[in-house]
Parts: structure tokens; sequence; C-alpha cells
């Protein structure tokens, strides 16, 4: 059984269940870990195939030497085959996979239980989806990619909201829509280095079936909670700002519409 990861920390207990520790990439491993970057190997990409670098240097390098009807296992370091189907938080022999059971032997090949990333938590998405999004922010639109979600489908499906930052996209589209109608919530900046630029200000565009609801509530925040003015009589029944626009930046934001 080959335990398959990215760093050293977990050599002990890999160890002490009997699995063949295997580093993946360009980092430091100290003694005793099977690595992917020597003999022929693709470990260079590892960044793009994760493990998959690790199954390749194993086809290359070491398949010829295992004897036919040997089982052979690959898990990752937070994944590891269990004796059961519940999750479990203490690694030890018994609740983890360290013999081949019988049944097993009718087969040619068994797979662990199915990860369906469009099922994941939300918080689990935001966090293995990060660094992608960051490269590559317009991906949660795209039309073409291969998975199998988006994440506004999401958003409706747990009820989540989507305010997005458009503070320098005023005036720009994508896929034939303006910038300010996909998300739930939609900010522009007015900021002087803005590509609207007033001396302050900003505009939200709420896409929200109750965004009267919302406009009544955000014109009343933004001038110190009052609501209902009629002359100079008003209420006050929100906790408000000060952050309406003057009519100095308005003025300017004119001319340049």
């Amino acid at each position: 059984m080959y335990c398959i990861c990215l760093h050293d920390g977990l050599y002990r207990t890999i160890k002490e269940l009997g699995y063949i520790p295997v580093g993946l990439g360009k980092e430091n491993f100290l003694d005793g870990w099977l690595r992917d970057n020597q003999g022929e190997n693709i470990s260079e990409k590892n960044k793009y195939y994760g493990e998959y670098t690790f199954h390749y240097w194993f086809w290359k390098n070491k398949i010829d030497q295992i004897e036919n009807g040997t089982w052979i296992g690959f898990c990752g370091y937070r994944r590891l085959w269990s004796n059961n189907k519940k999750i479990v938080s203490t690694l030890n022999e018994n609740n983890l996979l360290t013999n081949i059971p019988k049944e097993w032997n009718n087969y040619d090949t068994i797979l662990g239980q199915q990860f369906f990333i469009n099922k994941m938590k939300p918080i689990k998405l935001i966090k293995h989806g990060l660094r992608s999004l960051l490269n590559n922010p317009s991906a949660i639109f795209e039309k073409n990619r291969n998975i199998k979600f988006k994440i506004l489908n999401i958003a409706r499906k747990h009820n989540l909201a989507i305010i997005e930052d458009a503070a320098h996209a005023a005036g720009a589209t994508y896929n034939n829509k303006k910038i300010g109608s996909h998300g739930t919530a939609v900010c522009f900046s007015f900021h002087p280095v803005k590509n609207l630029a007033m001396p302050m200000g900003g505009l939200i565009s709420i896409n929200h079936k109750k965004y009267k609801q919302f406009r009544k509530i955000l014109l009343a925040r933004r001038w110190c909670g009052i609501t209902d003015r009629i002359g100079s009589e008003y209420n006050v029944k929100e906790i408000g700002w000060n952050y309406y626009m003057n009519e100095f930046s308005a003025a300017i934001g004119l001319i340049q519409l």
C-alpha cells in the first residue's frame, strides 16, 4: 500500500501503519521516502496532475518488478483506505485497511467511494478552489469547463448570496452581459484611480427579486438611517451612516457617462 504525500510530516504514522510513504514533487523529504522524481518521471508536472505523477512513475519504473496476482494500493495522506464506510479520526490498524480482504480476489480493481466535487460543502469548495479562482477569476462564469458545477448554481442550491467586487469594471461586458448583472450584488467604486472616476462614491447593482426592499434599506442607511422623509419630517428606522454622494462628485460622474 503506497501512501502519497506532499510533505514528510506524517512519515512515522505512515510507517507504523505498514504503508509505503511516497513523496511528490520537488519538496525536500527525509530519507526513507519513495520519490516520484527519480528514474523516468514527470515529477515537474505534479502541480498540474497531483498524485498521477507517481502513478506514471510506478508504471515506468516499478510495475515490472511486481509479481502477477499481487495487490497494489494507492491512497492520499488525508484519505486512507478504511475498514468501514465511516470517516475515522484515529489512524491505527484497527480502523484502516492493512490487509487485502479475501472477497477482493474476485476483482481486478477496487476503487474508493466516489467523491463528487459538486456535492462539496461550500467551505470546502472555497478552500480547495481558492488558488484556481485567484489565478483565473473569470472561471466561475466559463461555460465550457469540464467540471459539472458553477459557483452560481452552488450559491442558489445553498441559498447563498454572491457579492462581486467590480471596482474597476464599470461599463465592462462578459459573455454579452454587462458586469453588474451576474451576482446577487455587484459593487463598483468611483475612487479617482478607477475607470469611472469621481472624488468619492460608489454603486451597488442589485440582482434579486427583492431589489426594491434592498434599495429602500440602502437608501436609508446611506444617510444616517433616515426614512419616510416628507419635507423636514422623517423617521429613523435604520442604523445608518453618512455615505451619500455629494453633488460635486455626481456632476463629474454624469459628464463621464
